[in-house]
């Protein structure tokens, strides 16, 4: 039988190939590692936002959130180097308890001029546009008059793009003072005078020349007594307005603070590829963070947004107590708060974890070979 030697080719070329695969398979499960390169994503990477040709501003990292059924939730923070390019509307929401008092402002960077609208339960409540007028950012506060959603609107009044911070806080309410009553002067009254003695001279008499002279008898003296009679009173002061007295406990009373304000920034992801640097998709949102003091007390709490980006602002005494940050979620992190300054830059970064069961690679059964 005479074999053709270009049909033999081919096959020469196929089993060179399976040879070579067939001893990378062995050897990779020789030395424990897996042939077949296998990637983690919790969230779809998001495509990197990168500056239009009309703008000098890349969409920011919440886009999109447009509307009130795309809103950003947040909590009482500070959020940075947001921006607003073209028709740009941000949305954000968060949750108001009864009699809460609510601060957002928006605090605008070059020409950018921002306007804050807030809705409550589907209804328009509050909108600013400039909080002052040599001052181009926002600031409004509402208060909530039941527990329930905000949706809190950020756009701009000019053509102008730009980035801009927004911060939501909650105001301590302020007490009402209550009005003095208004008392009616009592009447005046005037002293009696002094009752006055007139004499009255006595009449002479004759001596009785019966009677044993006894020399003349004295004169006597008679009083009439003129007096102005006294009037006494008893006088009520009456007020003219009832007095309404109003007490409500607002809490502790806080001593003032010299301390300046202290920011922390944590972003906290899940290393997916394993290249030991945060990626798009990565962060882990809902991770509770706190900061606590040096005794390990909590001096406030917040959670990672969905980007895994958690912010303290911190005031008063909370600002000058605190000493750490924590993440409950993993018990061995913690990382030192400097008190009184800007604390960005801290990352938590959950390493991939590594399978423990491998899959080589097999050739499927019944495949033909050209």
């Amino acid at each position: 039988m005479k074999v053709n030697p270009r049909s033999s080719v081919p096959f020469i070329l196929t089993y060179i190939v399976l040879v070579v695969v067939s001893s990378n398979s062995g050897a990779a499960q020789e030395s424990g590692q897996n042939p077949t390169p296998i990637i983690i994503h919790l969230t779809p990477p998001a495509e990197e936002a990168t500056p239009t040709s009309e703008s000098a501003f890349a969409p920011d990292r919440f886009e999109p959130n447009d509307d009130a059924g795309a809103a950003t939730r947040i909590g009482f923070q500070v959020e940075a180097s947001l921006t607003l390019v073209g028709a740009d509307v941000d949305a954000f929401t968060g949750f108001l308890k009864a009699d809460q008092i609510l601060q957002v402002s928006a605090t605008p960077h070059g020409q950018l001029d921002t306007r804050l609208r807030l809705i409550w339960e589907g209804q328009p409540v509050a909108e600013n546009d400039d909080r002052a007028p040599d001052d181009l950012g926002s600031s409004l506060a509402f208060t909530a008059p039941a527990d329930g959603h905000y949706v809190a609107f950020v756009d701009k009044v000019t053509d102008a793009d730009g980035s801009y911070d927004l911060e939501t806080a909650l105001l301590a309410p302020t007490a009402t003072p209550t009005p003095l009553p208004t008392l009616t002067p009592s009447p005046t009254w005037t002293p009696s005078p002094t009752p006055t003695l007139t004499p009255t001279p006595a009449p002479l008499t004759q001596p009785d020349s019966s009677r044993s002279p006894a020399g003349p008898a004295p004169p006597r003296a008679t009083a009439t007594f003129s007096a102005t009679p006294t009037v006494t009173a008893t006088v009520t002061i009456m007020a003219t307005e009832p007095i309404t007295l109003t007490v409500r406990y607002l809490g502790p009373v806080e001593e003032e603070s010299d301390a300046p304000a202290t920011t922390v920034r944590l972003l906290v992801y899940y290393d997916a590829n394993n290249d030991r640097a945060p990626g798009p998709g990565e962060g882990i949102p809902n991770v509770s963070v706190l900061a606590v003091d040096a005794l390990g007390q909590r001096l406030a709490q917040t959670f990672t947004n969905t980007q895994g980006e958690a912010a303290f602002s911190l005031h008063d005494r909370d600002a000058a107590a605190v000493a750490r940050i924590i993440v409950p979620f993993v018990p061995a992190w913690s990382a030192r708060v400097r008190a009184g300054e800007v604390n960005d830059g801290m990352v938590l970064g959950l390493p991939a974890v590594r399978l423990p069961v491998f899959f080589p690679v097999a050739a499927a059964e019944g495949a033909e070979t050209e």
